[in-house]
């Protein structure tokens, strides 16, 4: 090798001591494949984070010939050092445009082939991969193959969004856009919340391109405030008489330059915050709409060269993640509090909708939903706080893009990338000895074997239900099944279970539990055919409080149920999931155990043990991995109450119940009252003096 340099991604985390050489044809690259020493071939070093990042470099940028356009297929045909900046420069004046461009027009056409690119169009047009016709590739044996979707169909879907490490991809056949002209016709909407700008964006599908600037700061109401950007090609009669004189202009070179790394402090919560309002201030009305010219739209931080410095030495991270339907809008506002209550200053935040998922390659990102990235400044918390986000993704059914990655687990990426098993089957054919290689193929561990995987194309989690035929474990079962979650549902009446369950889709087993029978807990809980990543335990009485007065064995039955049968399956499963260091354990208690009240002090009695249990398990278990939170109903509608009048404003549905609890586990919420109003309300009974709380009615 000849030069030994720093390098790294654009993120400028992390940054690498490595041997560095440009190579510009294949009998340069050749003798390093034939000393079979682990190489990264590199592009022009526009992924964010450690997948160019290699102890020894080759950079491919010198690839440069285009051999051909053909003006009615539109089919370039050019070598893949290629900036899509010099694609763009080739293929204006001649009425073509990018399929596919990412946010940047500075990557490498290999480097955008490796990620698998996507761009604002997704919805529409997919990744850069439905628009390559095919390409040869150099693989580690030296041998040239050309690759299509029907020719060495394998390599060419391992390649796509592969990162690198199937070979070199020389030569590609890229299918462009025809265009009128180089403008953009936009509409800009500003909105207050997210919620309003998820429903714009659901309106508004028609559009080809649409991206949102989303304000991460804000909080409360105008949470993921944005301003939405749609926009098509504009044809020749959109424009003005002026600028249909050279319709086809190109994009000018950047004059600005940031010369130097910007000091850590320059960069915070209120700087970012001050640019924020300007940015969304700055467009005075509702909706405007205008024409403008390719470059400001799809590229508006390129006019300034080395805008990473701002971020000074310590560099940042973009954090992309994505979000299938079913928790997109919820998820998002959950992140979305998260960072915001973090102080985390994003100075770039977007938000965009993914279409059905089109890439048949093994490491596809896209998937129907939303996609946020965000630029984070590494400092003391980034990583804490990245991790948590990691995990509730994962939860969610998400993932997170590599192309942006610098951080992520190989465990992470493991769970949310099911077809790794048959991308790494790839890589032991075409690449065994890892000649190709990166540092993020390290720290992930793609080069390492593995058994090939039988599970569905999601990895689903499974949520164990204890006492399911309670109204409000009902709710609870049919609220994660249409989220995706497996079901284990357990109690003691299987004919009901059968009977209720039958109208629930998905992955679903009925088994036998009886909480009164705990020398069989234990048994019950090792028989599972699936250990859960979640429980949930609703079972429950509301004995007659008249008879347990006076009956021993009526209250000994309601505090063996709602007490000591909760006590001895939990205490099973919290060291099952101590051991895993993972799970969420979710008990269903009652505002009744706040405070003992003469007229049910003793369902009240248990209550208030069963809850001051899970709160000294979940002291316990934290520092496990492990999260418990207690979830207090009011007044519920079910069958247990039966005709109980009780006040509408106090009183939930099971649906709430189930939403509270599905929130309660998103959030690692600790103590969730089912309906807000109950907090006050107990907040009062436990502060009120014992000398007049027992001479009031309650």
């Amino acid at each position: 090798m000849a030069d030994k340099k720093n390098i790294s991604g654009w993120g400028l985390f992390p940054m690498k001591k490595a041997w560095h050489k440009k190579v510009s044809t294949k009998e340069e690259l050749t003798p390093f494949l034939d000393a079979q020493d682990s190489i990264n071939i590199r592009g022009n070093g526009r992924s964010y984070g450690d997948a160019s990042n290699y102890e020894q470099s080759l950079e491919a940028t010198a690839f440069k010939k285009i051999h051909d356009l053909n003006p009615e297929t539109g089919i370039l045909h050019c070598e893949s050092g290629l900036l899509l900046s010099e694609i763009l420069e080739y293929c204006i004046p001649k009425g073509f445009f990018l399929p596919v461009t990412p946010g940047t027009k500075f990557v490498s056409l290999a480097g955008a082939l490796a990620a698998d690119i996507h761009g604002k169009n997704h919805h529409v047009d997919g990744n850069i991969s439905s628009w390559v016709e095919g390409f040869t590739l150099v693989l580690a044996s030296g041998e040239t193959v050309f690759c299509s979707s029907t020719e060495h169909s394998d390599l060419f879907w391992s390649t796509m969004g592969g990162m690198g490490l199937t070979g070199f991809i020389q030569d590609v056949f890229l299918r462009l856009k025809p265009v009128e002209t180089a403008y953009i016709k936009l509409k800009a909407i500003k909105c207050r919340s997210l919620e309003e700008v998820i429903e714009q964006m659901n309106r508004t599908t028609e559009y080809t391109y649409s991206v949102a600037w989303i304000d991460c700061l804000k909080k409360g109401k105008q949470l993921g405030r944005s301003v939405l950007y749609l926009g098509e090609h504009a044809n020749l009669s959109d424009l003005k008489p002026k600028l249909q004189k050279s319709p086809l202009k190109l994009h000018k070179a950047g004059k600005l330059s940031i010369p130097f790394f910007f000091p850590a402090f320059v960069l915070n919560k209120l700087s970012v915050r001050i640019f924020n309002w300007l940015y969304y201030n700055k467009q005075l009305v509702k909706e405007k709409d205008a024409v403008v010219h390719y470059d400001p739209y799809y590229y508006p931080l390129d006019g300034i060269h080395h805008w990473n410095k701002i971020y000074g030495r310590k560099g940042f991270v973009q954090y992309q993640f994505v979000l299938p339907p079913e928790h997109a809008a919820e998820g998002m506002r959950i992140i979305l509090d998260k960072i915001a209550a973090s102080g985390t200053a994003s100075f770039l935040s977007v938000l965009k909708m993914f279409g059905p998922e089109r890439s048949k390659n093994y490491l596809a990102f896209p998937m129907a939903g939303l996609n946020l990235a965000l630029d984070i400044k590494l400092n003391s918390k980034t990583h804490q706080l990245l991790d948590e986000l990691d995990e509730l993704v994962l939860n969610m059914g998400g993932r997170v893009y590599l192309a942006k990655d610098a951080r992520m687990s190989a465990e992470t990426f493991k769970n949310s990338y099911p077809d790794l098993p048959d991308f790494k089957e790839i890589l032991s054919k075409h690449n065994p000895k890892g000649v190709f290689n990166s540092d993020l193929a390290l720290r992930l561990k793609l080069l390492e074997k593995e058994a090939p995987h039988t599970q569905s194309k999601r990895f689903m989690k499974n949520v164990l239900i204890l006492g399911a035929n309670s109204d409000m474990a009902q709710a609870c079962a049919k609220l994660f099944a249409e989220k995706g979650y497996a079901l284990t549902l357990a109690s003691r009446n299987m004919e009901t279970m059968q009977t209720w369950s039958a109208h629930i889709s998905g992955d679903k087993e009925l088994i036998y539990f009886d909480a009164r029978d705990l020398e069989s807990h234990k048994t019950f809980y090792q028989n599972l055919s699936q250990k859960p990543n979640v429980v949930i335990l609703a079972f429950g009485v509301l004995p007659d409080e008249d008879k347990a007065r006076q009956d021993l064995n009526e209250t000994l039955s309601s505090i063996q149920t709602n007490y000591t049968g909760a006590v001895s399956i939990l205490n099973v499963i919290a060291e099952d999931f101590k051991q895993r260091k993972e799970g969420s354990i979710l008990g269903i208690s009652s505002v009744a155990g706040d405070r003992g009240r003469g007229s049910n002090y003793i369902y009240g009695s248990a209550k208030a043990g069963f809850t001051a249990y899970l709160s000294g398990l979940r002291n316990h278990c934290i520092k496990h991995g492990v999260h418990v939170s207690t979830i207090k109903p009011g007044f519920v509608k079910t069958k247990m109450i039966g005709d109980l009048k009780t006040p509408g404003p106090l009183t939930a549905m099971p649906e709430d119940v189930a939403k509270a609890c599905y929130k309660a586990y998103l959030r690692k919420k600790s103590v969730v009252y089912t309906k807000a109003v109950w907090r006050p309300i107990m907040w009062v009974i436990k502060h009120v003096p014992e000398f007049i709380f027992k001479k009031l009615s309650l």
